[in-house]
């Protein structure tokens, strides 16, 4: 049946439309590239300038990266801690040299955790600000 060999996921989406970008501050000291929306709002809760692109797969295009170096100090991608987001992450890595942080890996391994949202409703607020912290004020 032709319905199963279709694409899972179809959207009109280009590269060039950066979930979070249009509510940017003109500059700062971290932004933190995520993998969904949804990360970018829960980062925001906490106080961390962030961005998504359409998927951990997408990257960015160079005009964009251009654009966002030129504001921010620090540029870091905190994708999942699962395949697609390993190598998403590595692939901006490879093509920009962004510094990469994911969630622990204990933290995935003992509660089945890979990103902030996740994080935060299992482990609540203050354990989520705790790792936050930790995690992007030791990395800049």
């Amino acid at each position: 049946n032709r319905i199963w060999n279709r694409p899972k996921w179809r959207n009109n989406c280009s590269s060039y439309d950066v979930q979070g970008f249009e509510q940017l501050p003109e500059s700062g000291d971290l932004l933190i590239i995520t993998k969904s929306l949804k990360d970018v709002m829960v980062l925001n809760t906490f106080g961390f300038t962030s961005i998504a692109p359409q998927s951990e797969h997408s990257t960015i295009p160079i005009v964009i990266y251009n654009h966002l170096k030129a504001r921010f100090k620090n540029i870091i991608v905190f994708f999942d801690y699962d395949e697609g987001g390993l190598k998403g992450a590595e692939k901006l890595k490879e093509k920009y040299g962004m510094k990469t942080i994911f969630i622990p890996k204990h933290y995935l391994e003992l509660y089945g955790i890979k990103d902030i949202s996740d994080f935060r409703k299992e482990m609540g607020e203050n354990k989520t600000k705790e790792l936050l912290n930790e995690m992007f004020y030791e990395n800049t």
